[in-house]
């Protein structure tokens, strides 16, 4: 939640290690990937950030925010 909020708040690096943490203690998590990846998308980070909505969508064929995460990142 603290590396989400940071994200809005502009935080870009506090949210980011945070969500770097909850990546690696659950690295299978879809949840955790896409959230990661949003930190990328704020960061101008398109490259980093499709591949973690493409492995999301690997971990979790049906996650919505995966799936609508690629195709904004697609769309740029």
């Amino acid at each position: 939640s603290r590396g989400l909020a940071n994200l809005e708040l502009g935080n870009l690096a506090e949210a980011k290690r945070d969500l770097l943490e909850v990546a690696q203690i659950a690295p299978d998590s879809a949840v955790a990937m896409v959230n990661l990846a949003k930190t990328y998308v704020a960061e101008k980070n398109l490259t980093d950030a499709l591949n973690l909505y493409e492995k999301a969508l690997n971990a979790d064929s049906e996650n919505f925010d995966a799936l609508s995460g690629l195709i904004f990142v697609l769309t740029r």
